[in-house]
């Protein structure tokens, strides 16, 4: 996805300092997430360079935040293998945020993380809850167990600014 990044000149205005396409990105069978935008600790400073490494990992660093675009596959796509969510979470750096023996792609962080849908459709489950999130709707997510349900046929799409928690 394409990424426009505001700065300030050599004479002191604002201007574009970057124009291009985002990296890094990972792309498995269960979702595909594109992390925009990263910063090592908060508050920052508002010239802070990104924090994002090579790889797009979950989740960001113990005082920072991260900016992802995520796109997930409808369940019918990989959820008759549940092991195809584990790998991704492997792949993104958070294996150890996979719950085992609950519902494929249960998962937790330490983080609160703020998820608009861009597109489609997505159910979030908890372990006692569940609710049908649109196009528009925000959830905010505080470090509870949770899965992402796509019960369509389009993958859902949202934007998630994800900030480092204590518990």
């Amino acid at each position: 996805m394409r990424r426009v990044i505001a700065g300030i000149d050599s004479d002191g205005r604002s201007t574009i300092v970057s124009d291009g396409f985002t990296s890094p990105r990972l792309v498995t069978d269960t979702m595909t997430i594109n992390q925009t935008w990263g910063l090592a600790s908060v508050p920052s400073s508002i010239a802070e360079e990104n924090a994002l490494g090579e790889e797009a990992v979950i989740p960001p660093p113990p005082n920072g935040l991260y900016h992802v675009i995520c796109a997930f596959a409808p369940d019918s796509e990989w959820e008759t293998d549940p092991e195809k969510f584990k790998a991704a979470m492997a792949a993104a750096g958070a294996s150890e945020n996979f719950v085992e023996g609950q519902d494929p792609g249960m998962h937790e962080t330490d983080t609160v993380d703020i998820i608009t849908i861009l597109s489609g459709e997505c159910y979030v489950r908890l372990e006692k809850a569940e609710t049908l999130l649109r196009t528009g709707d925000v959830f905010i997510q505080r470090g509870t167990k949770h899965a992402w349900k796509n019960k369509g046929d389009v993958p859902c799409v949202h934007s998630t600014v994800m900030i480092a928690a204590r518990r």
